[in-house]
Order: structure tokens, then C-alpha cells, then sequence
């Protein structure tokens, strides 16, 4: 279990980073400070909330969606308020932060379903 719980985080991580990267790149975000802060917010993010929605999942009897309702809007609020505190060039935090989050997370259902 603890090698699966790892693997998915691993994934989870890699892919995330790549999406919200590359989403940033798409946004015209260029500034080397602000992709560095992507990278380092989702670093702190991801795994939290890959880890409690499947200790979770796992421990309790609640609802999938609504978890994951909770953990996306916590993670769209931390990001959101780092890109505000620390970005150079990112002119809109939050809905940079909850579009980046909607991009990556749909991207991963996408490739979930295909597996």
C-alpha cells in the first residue's frame, strides 16, 4: 500500500507540475521568479491534497466529490494567496491560481478515464 500511496503521489506530482507549468507558459508567464513560484507552490499543494484525499478515502465514509470539492478550493486558496504575496508578473492571482487548478485537475480526469 505505502509503494501505491507513493507511486500516486510521484504521478500526481510530475503531472501537475508539467500542466500548470505549461499552463503558465500559455498564460504569457515568462518571468523566471514566477515559473520558479509554480513549480514551488504545487510542490507544497499536490501532495497534501493527493495524501488526504486518499487517507480520506480511506478512513472515512465521505462523499468523493464533495473531499475533493474542499481540498481543490484550499489549494486554489494557498496558491492564490503565494501568487499574490510573491509573483512579479502574474496580474491576477486568484484567477490564475483557479484556472491553472481547473486546467490541471480536468487534464488529469481526462487522462484518468482513458486509463
Amino acid at each position: 500500500m505505502v509503494q501505491w500511496l507513493l507511486s500516486s503521489l510521484g504521478i500526481s506530482l510530475g503531472l501537475t507540475l508539467v500542466l500548470e507549468e505549461g499552463f503558465a507558459l500559455l498564460c504569457g508567464i515568462r518571468h523566471r521568479k514566477d515559473l520558479l513560484l509554480v513549480c514551488l507552490v504545487n510542490i507544497v499543494t499536490n501532495p497534501v491534497v493527493v495524501l488526504c484525499y486518499h487517507v480520506t478515502g480511506i478512513y472515512t465514509s465521505w462523499s468523493p466529490l464533495l473531499v475533493t470539492a474542499i481540498l481543490e478550493v484550499s489549494a486554489f486558496i494557498v496558491e492564490g494567496l503565494h501568487y499574490k504575496a510573491y509573483a512579479v508578473s502574474i496580474g491576477h492571482p486568484f484567477r490564475f491560481s483557479a484556472f491553472a487548478n481547473a486546467f490541471s485537475f480536468g487534464i488529469g480526469l481526462m487522462i484518468n478515464r482513458l486509463l
